[in-house]
């Protein structure tokens, strides 16, 4: 009897999953989250990159801190997107966070930010692009002196052209073709943005993620475009010295790091390629701050964005077989009022193991444990990147946030 009605429970969960990488707390992500909730959703779990994020930069706050927002605005459950997959082109982080909310085995809807008001037409583009894309990569290949990015822009018809001009729209259609080539059968549901990506002023009350960086790291007010439920998150973060600032003031220890690299590492990097590594082994020889770095390395071939990853792969010593693989296992960084409906579900149903506690990752294959030392990693030098210096291994003893117990 009383597993017939815990089953019923779980089968009358609706979880939507989204992802999200900066700014999981500004209002923006939470007229999301309520606009899934508006389409049914009953509970709502988001998958976020952590110290280092898909920029190639490191996270304005640490993900323990940013979960912590986002689950007091309103999400039940943040899950971690592993490193190999944060810090990756579009193509492989929207396939990393695709991947574990289907292998978590209770995402019912996938939902995304977007420029699009039209469903169908990002769906439409999708199907496109899956079928022409080894096409378009081999022509890749062949343009040395043009990104892939350029390419699609340049080949696609009407209207599909258009739909991938948008950054944002960029990175729906690659979740949607992951979703797709996962086998999902949820509810794909877009959600037009309320304001410009990237945009340097705001739209009433939405705020881009930079824009909202920019006001933080600056000491000016933010509070408009940050919900109230979060809004002392951020306040004691910046008080404890939590935040990262301009690059300028860590962009020393990144060239630090880089300057003690033998050309060979390079090499030995994730999506190097067509002289990608020399052109970075003569930068960190010749540069004195970042912005010469990427000066120099910039090319026609290469996007501002492919170079800072490149970067933070280099500094963090990231293999290139870790970006090929499927992310090997679903960690949890705080847990919301419906959190613990969602972990029962996974318990009942994940594909990979679920990580809560120490003594989980002891339990994972000799991958995933490469994969969360990695993590580990890149945790103690981000703790050197804030403004006051934390010690090694918060990675493994900062706590996870939950609702009604530290409040």
């Amino acid at each position: 009897m009383f597993a017939s009605i815990f089953e019923g429970f779980l089968n009358e969960l609706r979880t939507f999953f989204t992802a999200a990488e900066y700014n999981p707390f500004h209002n923006g992500h939470q007229y999301q989250v309520q606009a899934m909730r508006q389409a049914g959703a009953t509970h709502v779990a988001a998958v976020m990159s952590g110290s280092f994020v898909q920029r190639g930069e490191p996270a304005l706050l640490d993900p323990y801190l940013r979960a912590q927002a986002a689950v007091r605005s309103g999400v039940d459950l943040v899950l971690s997107l592993p490193l190999p997959w944060a810090v990756a082109p579009a193509e492989r982080f929207a396939f990393g966070a695709a991947f574990l909310a289907v292998k978590s085995g209770a995402a019912d809807g996938f939902s995304f930010g977007c420029e699009c008001d039209a469903p169908s037409l990002l769906l439409q583009t999708a199907q496109w692009l899956a079928n022409q894309e080894d096409e378009l990569r081999q022509q890749s290949a062949k343009r040395t002196n043009c990104s892939y990015p350029s390419l699609l822009s340049s080949v696609l018809p009407q209207p599909y052209g258009a739909v991938l001009q948008q950054p944002n729209n960029i990175l729906g259609v690659e979740y949607i073709k992951s979703l797709k080539a996962l086998g999902f059968t949820g509810e794909i549901f877009p959600v037009r943005r309320t304001c410009e990506h990237d945009g340097s002023s705001p739209s009433g009350v939405f705020a881009s993620a930079s824009f909202l960086r920019s006001l933080v790291r600056e000491g000016k007010d933010f509070s408009a475009y940050v919900p109230p439920e979060s809004l002392d998150v951020i306040s004691q973060a910046i008080a404890e010295g939590r935040v990262t600032g301009t690059p300028e003031k860590w962009e020393r220890q990144i060239l630090s790091v880089l300057r003690l690299k033998e050309k060979g590492d390079f090499s030995a990097l994730p999506f190097v390629g067509g002289g990608l590594e020399d052109r970075l082994y003569r930068a960190v020889r010749q540069a004195c701050n970042l912005q010469q770095l990427y000066a120099i390395m910039k090319s026609k071939r290469f996007t501002h964005a492919s170079v800072r990853r490149l970067t933070i792969h280099a500094v963090l010593g990231v293999p290139d077989e870790f970006c090929r693989a499927d992310p090997p296992y679903l960690r949890v960084l705080a847990v919301g009022k419906g959190g613990n409906d969602i972990l029962r579900k996974m318990r009942e149903s994940a594909k990979v193991p679920v990580i809560q506690k120490r003594s989980d990752v002891s339990r994972l294959d000799f991958f995933a444990q490469k994969v969360y030392a990695l993590e580990c990693r890149a945790g103690d030098f981000y703790n050197l990147l804030t403004d006051r210096v934390r010690p090694c291994g918060t990675e493994m003893t900062d706590q996870i946030f939950r609702i009604g117990e530290k409040e």
